[in-house]
């Protein structure tokens, strides 16, 4: 793999947006996370998809929060979930 033995202190999933894209995309990249650094899933479609994120987390779920921003700014994708290592 390109990423062996890299660490990141930022990793941002920008893509599909299909929940289980993002539930694969957290279990793998937390293991390119350095020490001290973040995982941020953004543009998730409703806050159950988020918990569902976290829920099927193989790492330590207590370390995971969910950012809802949608009672801020009126647009569909304003959910996140970041991973703090």
């Amino acid at each position: 793999s390109i990423f062996l033995n890299q660490e990141f202190d930022i990793i941002v999933d920008d893509g599909s947006h299909i929940l289980d894209h993002q539930i694969s995309f957290l279990n793998i990249y937390c293991d390119f996370l350095s020490d001290g650094g973040v995982i941020i899933i953004e543009d998730i479609k409703d806050i159950r998809d988020a918990r569902k994120i976290i829920d099927s987390f193989s790492g330590h779920r207590n370390k995971c929060s969910i950012i809802d921003r949608t009672h801020c700014v009126p647009s569909l994708d304003d959910i996140n979930v970041v991973f703090f290592k």
